[in-house]
């Protein structure tokens, strides 16, 4: 019997030896086994690429950056229809300019064709009272010429001859106490003078 009690007694003894034994190596290779906290807390943040939740982030950052380049684009086309507003606003401007510098023109052609036309029409009048004046006595044409502004005598007296004008210098100069008659026809005679130089 007490061989038999120390048999036991040497089984139970194994038993807890061997039982430390594995329990230490079980211990000591803990770390092939079991991640450490603070490593498995710092990889539960990154997120798994194979996961859903990784999926929605790498969504919600496409979605933002396609947001950004719609926000773009619609600047972009904003500017774009801004200076193509500008370009037809500045086409209108030039249409309308040379418009009215096509008015302009033909204002000043339809002007021109006037002042010719009354031009011509004063130089016929004017050359029918140099040819009447030119046949009256000059003591009656220098009462007229009294009349009339130094401008209207000096484009009269041009459609004269020269002596029809020196009979009618000399009638006004005739009769003459203030001599204000000579002062004038020394101003017509400088005004013919510059007149038939092309000097107006």
């Amino acid at each position: 019997m007490k061989i038999l009690q120390n048999i036991w007694l040497l089984a139970i003894v194994g038993l807890f030896i061997n039982l430390g034994v594995v329990m230490g190596t079980i211990y000591s290779m803990r770390a092939q086994y079991l991640p450490d906290p603070a490593e498995a807390e710092a990889h539960s943040e990154e997120p798994d690429k194979n996961t859903p939740e990784y999926w929605t982030f790498a969504f919600t950052r496409f979605e933002e950056m396609q947001r950004t380049l719609n926000d773009k684009e619609v600047e972009l086309n904003k500017r774009s229809q801004d200076l193509d507003d500008r370009k037809a606003a500045l086409e209108a401007e030039m249409s309308e300019l040379e418009e009215f510098r096509t008015s302009l023109a033909n204002e000043r052609n339809a002007l021109t064709k006037i002042l010719k036309e009354v031009g011509a029409e004063e130089e016929k009048n004017l050359k029918f009272l140099a040819s009447t004046y030119s046949q009256m006595p000059p003591e009656q044409v220098v009462p007229i010429l009294d009349e009339m502004e130094d401008e209207e005598v000096i484009k009269l007296l041009l459609q004269m001859k020269p002596d029809n004008i020196g009979a009618i210098f000399a009638s006004m100069v005739t009769n003459d106490p203030d001599g204000k008659q000579a002062q004038r026809v020394a101003y017509f005679s400088k005004e013919l003078m510059r007149y038939r130089r092309g000097g107006r």
